[in-house]
């Protein structure tokens, strides 16, 4: 199953669509920066994710990873990032 997100946050005029993906026990992302994906790795969604998102900055990476809806409900104390219907 792909999960799709739309990551956003108050103070930037863009968004970024995400797809993230298990396969075997590790995760793929992909995010759509610019006018290539940037693909990121890991051992759970949010390291994937985070890698994906580093061509924004690490700050913003990891602010953005931090605040995405990964298991359907907000982390509490995190800011939500709207997800696109899945």
């Amino acid at each position: 199953m792909v999960r799709h997100l739309r990551l956003t946050r108050h103070d930037l005029d863009f968004w970024v669509d995400v797809r993230l993906r298990e396969w075997d026990g590790k995760w793929l992302a992909v995010a759509d920066l610019a006018d290539e994906p940037d693909v990121g790795t890991g051992t759970d969604p949010r390291e994937a994710l985070q890698e994906a998102l580093l061509a924004l900055g690490p700050r913003l990476a990891s602010e953005l990873s931090a605040g995405a809806d990964l298991d359907g409900a907000p982390d509490p104390g995190r800011p939500t990032s709207p997800t696109a219907p899945r």
